[in-house]
């Protein structure tokens, strides 16, 4: 018989959906040679940058990089201040940050982020604590990491009472409230 090597992070590196070519931000680094697996798949087209908060987060991320033979640009800085402007990462892929990364429409993140928006809308309550991390990430067509905030409550209640508690801060009207959370006993 035969033993077949598996590769531990193909699972992690395949949920990325990262590729060739593409601009790769890692946020934190409990596994080095997991985020190196999912790095190298950016090739010498792409980039990968990794923002760290401590020196052993970096002497991991720098070592399970070289153990990959990925490029890493590794960066330490505080993860609820991220030290970019304008840089457009077509992926970002959050490792024990303990907090939250959401995928918003540009409307809503603008809405958010000029802070006409104060409360977000989702389905499923996210497992996170208060004052958790919440990175956001804008979908098509800008695909990019666009701010941060921290988590101030989470209210879980019938749809029409979460309506009434936060109608005016969601940044929708209350038809587009309905539809969203029609056939949901919670919200």
């Amino acid at each position: 018989p035969f033993l077949r090597k598996t590769d531990p992070h193909a699972l992690a590196v395949a949920m990325t959906t990262v590729k060739m070519g593409d601009q790769l931000l890692l946020i934190g680094c409990a596994e080095g040679a997991r985020l190196g697996a999912i790095a190298v798949k950016v090739g010498l087209s792409g980039r990968a940058v990794a923002v760290v908060s401590d020196e052993q987060s970096a002497v991991r991320m720098t070592r399970g990089a070289a153990e990959a033979g990925a490029l890493v640009d590794v960066r330490m800085s505080p993860l609820t201040k991220l030290p970019f402007e304008n840089d457009g990462f077509d992926l970002a892929v959050v490792d024990d940050t303990g907090g939250l990364l959401v995928s918003l429409r540009p409307r809503f993140a603008s809405l958010l982020l000029s802070g006409h928006k104060t409360v977000e809308l989702r389905r499923t309550p996210p497992d996170v604590e208060c004052g958790a991390l919440v990175l956001m990430y804008e979908s098509s067509p800008t695909r990019r990491l666009v701010g941060h905030g921290l988590v101030a409550r989470i209210d879980v209640d019938e749809p029409w009472s979460i309506w009434k508690q936060h109608g005016a801060n969601t940044g929708i009207t209350r038809a587009e409230f309905d539809s969203y959370f029609e056939g949901a006993s919670r919200a």
